[in-house]
């Protein structure tokens, strides 16, 4: 059937696919950096508090999040084998995963918040109770949009990420800052709210788009029944990759709580270095589930030999991208000082450095995105899993471990070792992906 007009397997197609999704991504990820970019300027406390505390959110809801995503490959391989009738199946199994989750999250929320943070850090405990009680809303939203990526409808998901964005930038400002007499200022409170609402609406307006009478009449999305086999089968390929990115955040979490030790600069670098790769990490992922969509695609339509385009013009849209930001430094960073670091000029010059390190961070985040969804939509997840388990320790805990024994770190030394992480594990990936490259190529030939 194919997902676009344009050649396959093009820059043009995936980018088509790819940029609303970068979009959507780019929705929830900028929700968070205007958390941090308004909590800078209310108290810089509270953003370093609001980088603790959303490390330790995401690891726990990152599992699930990837799990109920992955009905897009189900989706996608449905939608390029031309079975359009039951597209909608997958993605109620993942909308039952989501309604389970309350059972688990909101105790969570309700106690676990506390017990991690306990009363010596009450902004910390505040921001992690909302986005607990909220991330079943974020795994349904995952699940819904699976049903147009894989079909490579990605227009609207980005529509609604924009107007959810605008609604959030609003919320954010009033609730933050509060309004006179009538709101009182809420600081770290107010933003997790902000958030919190933002993904509320933005998997309410999807859902409703989803149940609409032409999607329940032509594309299954009336298969509402709980189906355990397919449930079981979408669990247990989803799993493994929601596990090994876990244990990724848990990792990160670890260094940012060093960071933290090591001393107010180090920590105030890592929460701004952080809060970019919070805000440009729309690209990788946006670009994993484009990919992730296309290739299950063409593997329902049995044309596998256009996985290597695939992969090449992934690559070029990074090194494209990696280009264009490089020139944009000088006004990128001096924006950052004014938005970050305001009467703090002693920092420019780590703040210009640290800029750098997420520009080559983001670009390996790219690469591996690529062959994660490669792997991902083969079902080859157990693989990611181990990788990415092994990445952790071997390119991230164990040189940070090690430099940190040897002496105190300066503030760029350290986040120049998070940089192993994405390439060693990319490395990693690559090696396992060329049985699929060196299958593709042989059905060209």
């Amino acid at each position: 059937m194919g997902l676009t007009r344009y050649p396959s397997g093009s820059l043009r197609e995936v980018l088509t696919i790819s940029f609303p999704l970068m979009l959507t991504s780019l929705s929830f990820f900028s929700m968070v950096f205007v958390d941090r970019l308004f909590l800078a300027s209310y108290d810089l406390h509270a953003m370093t508090a609001a980088v603790n505390a959303s490390v330790i959110g995401w690891s726990f809801m990152v599992g699930l999040s990837i799990v109920a995503a992955i009905a897009e490959v189900f989706v996608g391989r449905r939608f390029g084998a031309g079975d359009t009738k039951n597209l909608g199946a997958p993605v109620w199994q993942m909308l039952w995963l989501s309604l389970f989750s309350f059972v688990l999250y909101i105790p969570l929320s309700l106690y676990g918040s506390e017990i991690i943070f306990g009363a010596e850090r009450p902004e910390e405990t505040i921001y992690l109770k909302w986005i607990l009680f909220f991330a079943p809303f974020w795994f349904g939203y995952q699940a819904v949009a699976a049903f147009f990526i894989g079909q490579g409808k990605t227009v609207i998901i980005a529509v609604v990420s924009v107007l959810t964005n605008i609604i959030n930038f609003g919320l954010d400002y009033f609730l933050i800052f509060g309004v006179g007499d009538w709101i009182p200022p809420l600081g770290i409170q107010g933003a997790v709210i902000a958030t919190c609402f933002g993904t509320f609406f933005e998997t309410a307006v999807l859902f409703a788009v989803f149940i609409r009478k032409k999607n329940r009449q032509n594309f299954g999305a009336a298969e509402w029944r709980f189906n355990y086999p397919l449930f079981k089968e979408s669990f247990l390929i989803g799993m493994p990759a929601g596990l090994s990115m876990t244990l990724e955040v848990l990792g990160w979490s670890v260094f940012y709580e060093i960071m933290k030790w090591l001393g107010d600069n180090h920590i105030i670098l890592a929460g701004i270095f952080q809060s970019l790769l919070m805000l440009f990490y729309f690209i990788p992922e946006g670009l994993q589930k484009g990919v992730t969509g296309i290739v299950a695609n063409y593997i329902g339509e049995q044309r596998e030999n256009v996985v290597p385009k695939i992969l090449y013009s992934s690559f070029l849209f990074i090194a494209s991208l990696f280009i264009t930001l490089l020139f944009s430094s000088p006004f990128t960073v001096e924006w950052l000082r004014r938005g970050f670091l305001e009467g703090q000029d002693s920092l420019t010059l780590l703040l210009f450095g640290t800029w750098l390190l997420m520009l080559i961070y983001i670009s390996f985040e790219g690469a591996r995105a690529t062959y994660i969804a490669l792997l991902t939509a083969y079902k080859d997840t157990r693989f990611i899993l181990f990788s990415g388990v092994a990445s952790v320790w071997l390119f991230l805990a164990l040189p940070f471990a090690i430099l940190v024994a040897i002496g105190e770190p300066a503030e760029l030394s350290a986040l120049l070792l998070a940089l192993l992480f994405p390439l060693g594990h990319t490395i990693l990936l690559y090696a396992r992906s060329r049985g699929i490259l060196r299958k593709a190529a042989q059905e060209i030939s």
